[in-house]
């Protein structure tokens, strides 16, 4: 095969592909569009149209800056614009701050209530009657929750347990800090440091 280039005979296509990139700097193309027929490159050989002609590109796509639309606010009046493909244009940004004011108070306010004692602190709390008919409401706090699981989700009570001693005998905890500690506590892929 020959390079369209500088005439280089090479034995592949892929040969010739690693030669123009690294010698001419210029990725030769790889695929040809359904739309229009053109060459073009795709690095992972999957996109089927070109930059042109891609039905999701440009106007074909609804987040497109072109795509805004304007329209009245229905609560204040005053023009915004927005995208038809992420939302109805009923509100303003502004009125949409202010929704409490005209959603209303919670549905929950009015609901019944019932006194519950916490099944890890033993602290009182009130608890919607729903949560408690469904199950929920045993834990006045996510903290006493984890407490709770940490001691009674371990074990020979835990859904995973398998019975007899684990089998691994590695050591990765201390490569793990032995590999931090090396490297100056810095990550080798971002070089972002412990600070």
């Amino acid at each position: 095969m020959e390079c369209p280039t500088c005439g280089q005979e090479l034995d592949t296509e892929q040969g010739i592909r690693m030669h123009h990139t690294r010698v001419h700097g210029v990725t030769l193309p790889n695929r040809q569009c359904k739309g229009c027929g053109t060459w073009f490159y795709d690095p992972k050989s999957r996109r089927k149209f070109c930059d042109g002609c891609s039905p999701n590109a440009g106007e074909h796509n609804g987040n497109w800056k072109g795509a805004e639309e304007t329209t009245d606010c229905e609560r204040c009046g005053s023009s915004f614009k927005y995208y038809p493909s992420d939302k109805k244009g009923v509100y303003c940004p502004e009125c949409v701050a202010d929704s409490d004011e005209f959603l209303g108070d919670s549905y929950t306010k009015n609901a019944e209530r019932v006194e519950k004692v916490c099944d890890q602190c033993s602290e009182t709390m009130n608890v919607l009657q729903s949560k408690l008919e469904r199950g929920h409401g045993r834990f006045c706090s996510r903290e006493c929750l984890g407490d709770w699981l940490s001691e009674n989700v371990v074990g020979e009570q835990h859904h995973q347990w398998k019975e007899g001693e684990s089998s691994y005998t590695g050591d990765w905890w201390d490569v793990r800090s032995n590999a931090r500690e090396r490297d100056n506590h810095e990550c080798q892929v971002c070089s972002t440091t412990r600070e």
